[in-house]
């Protein structure tokens, strides 16, 4: 019997450095730092909010990028990232200063801590930072 999956509805940002023309790519915490380990910023769609808004706003809770409507330079549409999960992706190219970016948005660990979701930013041109599913997608949109 299959069981019927609700669809999670995502939404983020591939954010190019304008100055190095590399990726922003943050680490999940708690996984090991490695390729196939790193993420763009993005998260899950809140119920009547559109798709650039939650782009938008993940952004902010995942680094602190104040990023506006009219610096979205792309809508690159809805990809299948999982199974059960779905993706927005937009782009945006702007100036990425990694040591500044902050992660607000926390859960709580194994061990009771209060924890970023995101613990380290780097910049990168290979997409095989990325999880693999993503990365693919990533390869796909910019033809690597």
């Amino acid at each position: 019997m299959k069981i019927d999956l609700k669809m999670i509805h995502s939404a983020g940002i591939i954010i190019q450095d304008s100055k190095t023309a590399k990726f922003l790519a943050a680490h999940t915490t708690g996984t090991p730092k490695t390729k196939f380990r790193y993420d763009i910023l993005k998260g899950q769609i809140e119920d009547g909010e559109d798709a650039i808004d939650a782009a938008i706003r993940e952004a902010k809770e995942e680094s602190g990028l104040t990023i506006s409507k009219n610096q979205i330079a792309a809508d690159y549409g809805v990809f299948q990232l999982r199974e059960d999960k779905d993706l927005h992706l937009f782009f945006v190219t702007m100036p990425i200063d990694v040591k500044s970016l902050k992660c607000t948005s926390t859960f709580v660990d194994r061990y009771g801590r209060n924890m970023p979701e995101l613990n380290e930013f780097i910049l990168v041109d290979d997409f095989d930072y990325y999880h693999k599913s993503l990365g693919q997608i990533l390869k796909k949109i910019f033809n690597k």
